[in-house]
């Protein structure tokens, strides 16, 4: 008679969902179990420039800080909104930018952030790869219990919800929409899907 070999717990870990924006950086931070941990929300105010930039990438490296202190030996994933590529203005290259600062950023403290697609991030989340803002403040709140404080924070919770069922890939209790954004992702070969 065969034996399976014993089940290993998978090793506990966060995530955090970035929402990395020139006029706020939202930050929720989920554990294993989808549970919300913390949040934040860096707003520069009316700085410009390099200041603002330097406060928002500042700001999220003292959050991760903060969560490494108290995530001990479990694992931490940093996960952002990738870009909206049809969008072309100004204010998409700064943010860009940004995008660049905090991967090196991040890099510098031994973290990979990953990237989750605009459009499954809101398919996970409304059913709709297309959806507003408003319907996906909606969703997060009506369909995961999140009271979202605003538009960002409900982006970062939407992205670290849609990372956490790509780490775990599994479809158990997932609806059909949020099934096809875990299969596509497996089938491509997203590094989430092979993280832990």
């Amino acid at each position: 008679m065969l034996r399976r070999p014993p089940q290993r717990a998978s090793p506990a870990f966060f995530i955090l969902g970035l929402d990395p924006s020139l006029t706020a950086c939202a930050g929720v931070v989920l554990d294993q179990k989808g549970t919300p941990h913390s949040r934040f929300l860096i707003s520069p105010g009316k700085q410009r420039g390099l200041e603002r930039l330097s406060t928002l990438v500042q700001g999220v490296r003292d959050n991760i800080q903060s969560l490494l202190s108290v995530a001990g030996s479990s694992k931490v994933l940093v996960v952002r909104e990738d870009y909206a590529y049809a969008a072309s203005s100004g204010s998409d290259a700064v943010l860009k930018e940004l995008g660049g600062i905090l991967l090196w950023e991040l890099h510098k403290m031994g973290i990979i952030m990953h990237t989750v697609g605009v459009a499954q991030v809101k398919k996970f989340v409304t059913g709709k790869g297309n959806a507003q803002k408003d319907q996906m403040m909606l969703a997060v709140y009506k369909s995961f219990s999140y009271d979202p404080r605003d538009e960002h924070d409900a982006d970062a919770f939407g992205v670290a919800i849609t990372a956490r069922a790509l780490v775990l890939r599994s479809s158990a209790s997932l609806t059909a929409p949020q099934r096809e954004v875990v299969v596509a992702a497996t089938a491509k070969g997203h590094p989430l899907t092979t993280s832990i």
